[in-house]
């Protein structure tokens, strides 16, 4: 059945961008600071989420297509690169994203450490 997504996976896919929150750390490190935090937001685009142009390097911007389950990065030269997105670690998730992110000559720099915990 083409297009189709098991529920399980459906579930974690939803759930991974809060839980990893990678992607918010590594542009909250590159972006300049707007109140509450606005610069660090996901925008709706044709294919899922982004964070829009970021500015690291000649731009990087990050996307959550939820259509093909991947998370890729790409730069206004063309350079791109990307994963799956499927069930893993959270340490797994951060090394895939900072060597995607380096691929098109961007810096991996975040703050690895858990924030907002009890």
């Amino acid at each position: 059945m083409a297009g189709y997504t098991p529920r399980g996976l459906e579930r974690h896919l939803c759930r991974a961008p809060s839980v990893y929150a990678v992607h918010g750390k590594y542009r909250l490190a590159h972006t300049p600071w707007v109140n509450h935090s606005w610069h660090t937001t996901l925008y709706v685009n044709a294919d899922g989420l982004t964070t829009g142009l970021v500015p690291d390097a000649q731009g990087i911007t990050i996307q959550f297509d939820l259509h093909r389950h991947r998370l890729m990065a790409s730069c206004p030269g063309g350079i791109s690169d990307s994963f799956a997105l499927e069930p893993m670690s959270v340490a797994d998730f951060d090394a895939r994203f900072s060597a995607m992110i380096e691929r098109p000559g961007g810096s991996a720099i975040h703050d690895r450490r858990p924030n907002e915990l009890p």
